[in-house]
């Protein structure tokens, strides 16, 4: 992910022109700081607003954003990726909006990982909870394990309520939730 921010200059765009430019997020507030000051400096100004936002997943900018919340963000997505932006999305309600670190702390204990077939989770998940002693039995010459059905595991894994899989542009992503 590469967040970016398009800032403009409010005294500008109040007077009809648009004198702004897209800046990369994933910078520290006093980077960030400097490059809001040059657009600012092109029309006499104190004020600026973002104007728009890309990649920063599912996770909206206010215009009024707060440049170390966008710092901190944006970062924390460049590091983690999609996952973390659906961690966010998911997980809102349950904490602090604001408090990044607290986020990226909860997404580091519950993010499992990132699969492009449910069925690999799964198969993974049944290795390592599953006692050695299934593998032996066979039927019909395959494992015992060949015939459960990986659908109704997930669902039971779901509507517990310990597990959250969320299907983003064809990966899915696992998350613990105990």
């Amino acid at each position: 992910m590469e967040p970016k921010i398009y800032v403009s200059n409010l005294a500008a765009y109040v007077n009809g022109l648009l004198i702004g430019k897209w800046i990369e997020a994933d910078q520290d507030v006093e980077d960030l700081k400097k490059e809001i000051q040059e657009i600012l400096d092109k029309y006499p100004s104190e004020e600026y607003f973002i104007t728009d936002f890309e990649d920063f997943g599912s996770i909206a900018v206010g215009e009024y954003e707060s440049l170390e919340k966008i710092s901190q963000l944006a970062n924390a997505l460049v590091e983690h990726g999609e996952a973390l932006s659906l961690f966010y999305e998911h997980h809102i309600d349950k904490m602090d909006e604001f408090d990044i670190e607290k986020i990226v702390s909860e997404f580091k204990e519950d993010f499992i990982g990132e699969y492009e077939d449910l069925d690999e989770f799964i198969q993974g998940f049944l290795d390592e909870n599953l006692p050695k002693e299934l593998e032996k039995f066979q039927l019909f010459g395959n494992s015992i394990t060949t015939y459960l059905d990986f659908d109704q595991i997930k669902r039971n894994m779901e509507s517990s309520g310990d597990y959250d899989f969320h299907e983003y542009e064809g990966n899915y992503f696992v998350f613990q939730n105990f």
